[in-house]
């Protein structure tokens, strides 16, 4: 380490380099800060359930908007086709 710092620096000696080491306590677990997979998302361990509610809830949404785009295209389709039968020389009632 001494040689590493010393090439580094212009017209330094190994001897002139000090080596200091400090004990440091252990790191604690990382049961928590592990990482788990939730299809392409990466996220911690903690996290992973709540991130499971948020994409189902996300998925919810999204079936409930195109189930009620169908409904409302079908509604629209319905009264085309009424407002065509009672007055056929409507051209607004043509455009499908």
């Amino acid at each position: 380490m001494k040689r590493l710092v010393a090439g580094a620096a212009p017209s330094l000696a190994p001897d002139d380099v000090a080596v200091v080491m400090i004990p440091r306590p252990a790191p604690a677990a990382m049961g928590d800060r592990m990482l788990s997979r939730l299809g392409p998302i990466t996220a911690t361990r903690g996290s992973v359930g709540t991130l499971r509610i948020v994409a189902a809830a996300v998925v919810l949404v999204d079936l409930v908007l195109v189930f009620s785009v169908l409904v409302l295209w079908s509604r629209l389709r319905r009264v085309r086709a009424a407002a065509l039968e009672e007055s056929p020389d409507l051209p607004q009632a043509r455009r499908a």
